[in-house]
């Protein structure tokens, strides 16, 4: 019986690591693909299809020696099919989503450190590669000089595609770091991540991701090791529900008046989504003639590009990141906010860059969650099995007595 058991501790010690390496693999085809497709270079659905083929093959090898819940393999069916009906490749993205999160949630005890600090290495060197070369060699320049507010801005691309670009990815990396931030190291290492922040926003003057970076380091550096510690339970099912609440004010700025004061703070976001509401309406299904126009929110893009059916399925699996966790720490929290508020400026909502880092350390709490459960268990049953054989040897003293 021992040792039966100790080969079945043995077989689940390998799945683990060998889904750790998977993920770590995953880890680094997504730093770099994400790199690249901001670079505007190479073709998206390249990239995209090598995502999509990588995860894939994975979900498929694991889910050979591990059961996965018939409802995400219903999710993932159904989100097959619409990706199919639609006849867009890009619309994939949602059934990956789907199958990280299957694997995560069946395998709890594998290292997400490990993963994360893969996912930070890789990230960091390309991006900090493109930098140096934007510096040296004037590469892939694309600066632009535009009118903000009351004054025009000059707003340098660092080697990407454009200024928003550069900083949501530099955002990813630091989604990663969060993730990796130990208590000793803590407060230092916030402290550096925002100097860093705000050197790359003198440099690309991007707004809403530089905002988000330093708000979420300035509420870490308030909690402390708390930030790590399970929020309530009515508080994480509040953020999880966020996604739907971006979605209505979304639909309300674009079937009502909106402010002219407003429109010029978000550079004429607000008229250009109504245009194309009015032009173009909104469908069930995706529409080319809009899925390469300038969007900058990631909740509109969804549903007038892509379509009702898309955008409900999306926000359903955004919703899930969070709701699924029985508990979440403030960190993650924090996170999510993060994650889907940007996705109200920037089409931000499918970029693997940001949804990786978030979604392995969501996964963190899960296990950790689970751990901690399985712990109290076993030291419940130590005691009570400790107080019987108390109270047995007490009984037996007595009797004896007797």
């Amino acid at each position: 019986m021992l040792i039966e058991k100790q080969l079945n501790q043995d077989l689940e010690n390998r799945e683990n690591e060998f889904i750790t390496k998977s993920f770590s693999i995953i880890a680094i085809v997504i730093s770099i693909s994400a790199m690249l497709q901001g670079l505007g270079i190479i073709g998206d659905n390249i990239l995209n299809g090598v995502q999509a083929l990588i995860v894939l093959i994975i979900y498929l090898r694991i889910s050979s020696f591990k059961k996965f819940n018939i409802l995400y393999l219903t999710a993932i069916f159904f989100s097959f099919v619409i990706a199919l009906i639609n006849l867009a490749p890009y619309m994939f993205s949602a059934s990956m989503m789907l199958m990280i999160m299957a694997i995560l949630d069946q395998n709890y005890d594998i290292d997400y450190r490990r993963i994360l600090l893969v996912y930070v290495k890789s990230c960091a060197i390309v991006f900090s590669v493109i930098v140096i070369a934007y510096y040296a060699f004037n590469f892939n320049n694309h600066d632009v000089t535009m009118w903000r507010i009351d004054k025009i801005i000059y707003r340098k691309s660092i080697g990407f595609d454009q200024p928003n670009v550069a900083m949501m990815e530099f955002l990813g990396i630091t989604f990663g770091i969060f993730g990796l931030i130990t208590d000793k190291k803590r407060k230092l290492s916030l402290i550096l991540l925002a100097i860093i922040t705000g050197i790359i926003y003198t440099q690309t003057v991007s707004r809403t991701s530089t905002i988000l970076i330093i708000l979420s380091i300035f509420l870490l550096f308030i909690l402390g090791k708390k930030a790590d510690n399970f929020m309530p339970k009515f508080l994480s099912k509040i953020v999880s529900l966020t996604p739907i609440f971006l979605m209505g004010i979304s639909l309300y700025i674009l079937l009502h008046p909106y402010s002219d004061t407003l429109n010029t703070i978000l550079s004429g976001r607000l008229a250009l989504y109504q245009e194309y509401y009015q032009t173009y309406g909104v469908h069930l299904l995706g529409r080319d003639n809009l899925e390469n126009a300038m969007f900058d929110s990631g909740y509109l893009q969804s549903l007038l590009s892509k379509g009702i059916l898309f955008a409900s399925q999306l926000m359903l699996i955004l919703t899930w990141m969070g709701w699924r966790l029985k508990s979440m720490s403030w960190k993650s929290a924090i996170l999510l906010l993060a994650y889907f508020s940007l996705g109200f400026t920037e089409t931000a909502l499918q970029h693997f860059e940001l949804f990786f880092p978030i979604v392995i350390i969501l996964g963190n709490d899960i296990g950790k969650y689970k751990n901690e459960k399985t712990f109290f268990k076993k030291g419940f049953r130590k005691e009570l099995k400790s107080l019987i054989c108390t109270t047995n040897a007490q009984q037996h003293a007595r009797n004896a007595v007797i």
